[in-house]
């Protein structure tokens, strides 16, 4: 999606209540420095309330996207499932304190929501992302026990020789 398609020209709707929605790709992720974020299939709902003064903006964050278990490794589809709400205000007032109300100058005939769309997508990702289904669970025990195993069974070769001649005392 380009960045012109989370405009909205506000001033043609009629006082209702609009629904708009935006399917996030690949491309929208693509902006951060670094991405995480593999086969976005990340859709936002955004319910505009035009009905009165503040307007109200709802944003649904739903789908899912590829990444990796912060457990096992394992490449696993991780759900995004958050709301956020913005208001819409006219006046001159511009307070960087308020992070929930966008101001507008009554001249304004179009609103630019690429910025919280970005932002509210990314708050979106869980902080954690592990394997959630029972069956994804057992495996990836599975995984981080083999792992564990692995590294944890000593060979000659990873002996620090500081402590070899305390291997003789074992005997």
């Amino acid at each position: 999606m380009k960045k012109r398609d989370f405009v909205i020209p506000f001033v043609g709707l009629k006082h209702a209540v609009h629904h708009f929605e935006f399917e996030l790709d690949e491309s929208f992720f693509e902006t951060a420095d670094e991405t995480y974020v593999k086969n976005p299939e990340i859709k936002v709902d955004l319910t505009f309330d035009k009905t009165h003064e503040p307007y109200v903006l709802d944003f649904k964050i739903t789908g899912t996207f590829e990444g990796d278990c912060d457990r096992c490794a394992a490449n696993i589809k991780i759900p995004v499932d958050s709301s956020f709400r913005i208001f819409l205000e006219f006046g001159n007032t511009e307070n960087d304190d308020e992070t929930e109300v966008i101001y507008l100058s009554r001249e304004a005939h179009d609103i630019d929501l690429y910025e919280h769309v970005h932002d509210f997508a990314f708050l979106s990702i869980p902080m954690v992302k592990r394997c959630e289904t029972e069956a994804d669970l057992a495996l990836c025990d599975e995984r981080v026990d083999s792992f564990l195993k692995k590294i944890n069974t000593p060979t000659e070769d990873n002996i620090d020789p500081r402590w070899a001649s305390l291997k003789k005392l074992k005997k």
